[in-house]
């Protein structure tokens, strides 16, 4: 933070000093008043500071997730984090969108034994991201995409006893079930680690 401050000063000391300046060629001359340029340049300066203040209060919420997580799996460019919270589907969608990534949604069975690995690491069963709200019978991640990979527990789906089951969990064997979507569940969300 200190150096932005002191590169603003200097950027501005050598806007108003050097007239000539290919930074502004046009300062001090034509009418163009060194205090425009001054009140421009610290709107400039005060415009980047609250940016890097803002980078740098994400970049502490991310350091503190990846210290504080237990449960903690990664799989190809995929990083899976839960802190063992339980929720419903629509706060586990919620939470996890808010951190800047989505619910856990294995694409492969790498991606499925690396959410299994969290799973196992709390002892419940997880909610995946994977679900049936935009048409019943078909299943979709959570961009909405027709899902590619199952691992289905023996005779599931199934919307046991005529229950709407739309939303998916995994068990501690890594096969899914689908379950009522106010069931409560591990939360696990998945991240791309080029966010990182």
């Amino acid at each position: 933070m200190k150096a932005l401050q002191v590169f603003c000063v200097l950027f501005l000391y050598v806007a108003l000093v050097t007239s000539n300046s290919k930074i502004l060629p046009d300062a001090g001359k034509d009418g163009v008043k060194p205090e425009a340029v001054s009140s421009t340049l610290c709107s400039v300066c005060e415009d980047l500071r609250e940016k890097v203040q803002a980078l740098d209060e994400q970049q502490k919420e991310l350091q503190t997730a990846f210290l504080f997580f237990k449960g903690r799996a990664t799989s190809g460019d995929r990083i899976y984090l839960s802190d063992g919270d339980q929720g419903n589907f629509e706060n586990a969608r919620e939470r996890c969108t808010k951190a800047g990534g989505q619910m856990a949604s294995p694409t492969n069975a790498e991606e499925n034994e690396a959410i299994l690995f969290i799973t196992n690491q709390y002892g419940v069963d997880s909610y995946l991201g994977i679900n049936e709200l935009e048409g019943l019978g078909t299943y979709r991640y959570p961009g909405g995409e027709v899902i590619s990979f199952t691992n289905w527990k023996k005779n599931e789906p199934n919307n046991f006893e005529g229950r709407p089951e739309n939303c998916v969990s995994m068990q501690n064997t890594g096969e899914w079930n689908d379950i009522v979507c106010a069931a409560t569940r591990l939360i696990i969300c998945e991240f791309s680690i080029t966010r990182f």
